[in-house]
């Protein structure tokens, strides 16, 4: 049988990736799309924290939200590159556009 925490992410990731996939067929832009994401995660959280009354767990089902929906987002800008540009720069720049992003929301 599926964990409370577990069935949490897991509905969670479904949204974020229905979500991702909004944002990307309507090019939506990253500064409304970002704090969709932390939205989602921070409403999974809550809720697993007021099911479970587990606040540490609930953290972790928050930050496990947030680094699947920043994966899909680095995942995404590294298709748009050009075959000459720098691999771990560009992750770089797409973790760092993601970060700052959701700091500012």
């Amino acid at each position: 049988m599926m964990s409370v925490r577990d069935a949490v992410e897991g509905v969670g990731k479904a949204v974020l990736a229905s979500e991702h996939e909004y944002f990307v067929q309507l090019v939506i832009d990253n500064h409304e799309h970002i704090p969709r994401v932390a939205r989602i995660a921070r409403a999974a959280a809550r809720f697993f924290r007021d099911a479970q009354g587990a606040p540490a767990e609930a953290d972790a089902v928050q930050e496990a939200l947030l680094a699947y929906g920043k994966r899909l987002f680095m995942d995404e800008w590294m298709n748009h590159l050009e075959p000459e540009e720098d691999k771990a720069r560009a992750l770089d720049e797409a973790s760092a556009e993601f970060d700052r992003i959701l700091s500012d929301g």
